[in-house]
């Protein structure tokens, strides 16, 4: 039954009502103009792919529009250039989900943006809530890897329940952006709802010139480069067993290791002929990367992987394992190699580094032709624009 003009309100709607405050309010304490083209930002992670993510958007988007970030506080210093961040407190746990919600819902409706962009799983959440409550902006969802991935071939209970959530609950956003061919397929073939778009990843260009590539004669030493989290997704603990398998065969073949964090237990299993670097500015990363012999990369699983268009881009080829969508971002022979993990010693033990010099130049074609960021930026804001007419 229809309700009538003296029924109260529901919940959500009251909620809402209060978070309002009856008008919107700007960051200066005045009315926001609802004709301002402004793109909302929910993300409850602020790191690693989607820092780069938010940091690129940011640096590309149009003149006439502006955004705003809801993140992690925990986070704010990685993403330090987004000039309109609001950072809430807390980690993932009850406490930190309640945070994110309360100051997705209190930015929304203090902004009043024509589209709201949720990033990564966990920003779900606000998403229910606001349409729970009303929110008439345009919505996009991008996952920046879903979290299936990892499930391909599990078919048990957490796979079940990954797809029944990610397959469903997205689709109360208007648009759905998939970030690789390999995940725009995989999710069209398990059914998920929801309007899906492929914009693929690309990354910034190199910041170290082809003049400062240093290829080293042929008697050189084979240097492999790893970039990454030091975790199960990863492979890192693969690489180094591998390295240590190989030692005495291959002697020749270093490896140079880099990413946040602590090593832990893996420390303890680092080969002489593996360094551990720790983390380095982008800028420092691209001299590593050119001066590489190839990136390899022992993922586990992986719903892009930008490290190798990043290797790419600096003219170096990438070694990657067959799980995910690392196979489908090289050309095998031309860009890099394709390897099993259970034979990864064996793979590593046959590498020639001529083959991989003789790589490098279509390799750096690769990264224009596929991963140039002007190609990325002109989709993705093409479709906020759209979004922002509906």
């Amino acid at each position: 039954m229809a309700k009538t003009a003296t029924e109260k309100p529901g919940t959500f709607q009251r909620i809402s009502s209060a978070l309002r405050g009856g008008h919107a309010r700007g960051a200066d304490g005045k009315g926001v103009k609802r004709n301002s083209p402004t793109t909302m930002h929910v993300s409850d992670t602020a790191i690693t792919g989607v820092a780069t993510y938010l940091c690129l958007f940011e640096q590309t988007q149009p003149a006439h529009r502006k955004s705003v970030y809801v993140i992690p506080a925990r986070h704010r210093e990685t993403v330090a250039e987004l000039a309109d961040a609001v950072p809430f407190p807390g980690k993932r746990g009850l406490y930190g989900f309640c945070a994110f919600v309360l100051a997705s819902l209190r930015t929304y409706y203090r902004v009043r943006p024509d589209v709201v962009f949720f990033h990564s799983t966990f920003s779900m959440l606000p998403m229910a809530v606001l349409r729970l409550c009303g929110a008439r902006a345009h919505m996009i969802y991008c996952s920046h890897g879903w979290s299936i991935v990892r499930y391909t071939e599990d078919r048990g209970w957490k796979s079940a329940l990954v797809t029944l959530v990610e397959g469903h609950v997205p689709r109360l956003a208007d648009t759905v952006i998939n970030i690789s061919s390999y995940e725009h397929k995989l999710v069209a073939g398990l059914g998920y709802r929801g309007n899906h778009k492929l914009i693929e990843n690309a990354v910034a260009p190199s910041r170290v010139s082809s003049g400062q590539n240093a290829q080293r004669e042929e008697g050189d030493d084979l240097n492999l480069l790893f970039v990454g989290r030091f975790d199960k997704q990863k492979g890192a603990d693969l690489l180094l067993s591998a390295m240590t398998d190989i030692a005495a065969l291959r002697p020749d073949i270093r490896l140079t290791m880099i990413g946040a964090g602590e090593m832990g237990e893996l420390e303890a299993a680092m080969p002489p002929s593996a360094q551990f670097l720790g983390a380095k500015p982008q800028d420092e990363i691209d001299r590593w990367y050119a001066s590489a012999d190839a990136l390899i990369v022992p993922s586990r699983w992986e719903g892009f992987g930008l490290v190798v268009p990043e290797a790419l881009r600096n003219g170096t080829p990438a070694l990657v394992s067959d799980r995910g969508a690392l196979p489908d971002l090289i050309r095998a022979g031309e860009t890099g190699m394709i390897f099993s993990l259970e034979d990864l010693p064996a793979f590593l033990a046959k590498l020639q580094r001529k083959d991989l010099l003789a790589m490098r130049e279509a390799s750096r074609r690769s990264y224009y032709e596929r991963f140039d960021i002007e190609r990325w930026a002109s989709a993705l804001h093409a479709e906020v624009e759209r979004a922002g007419r509906n």
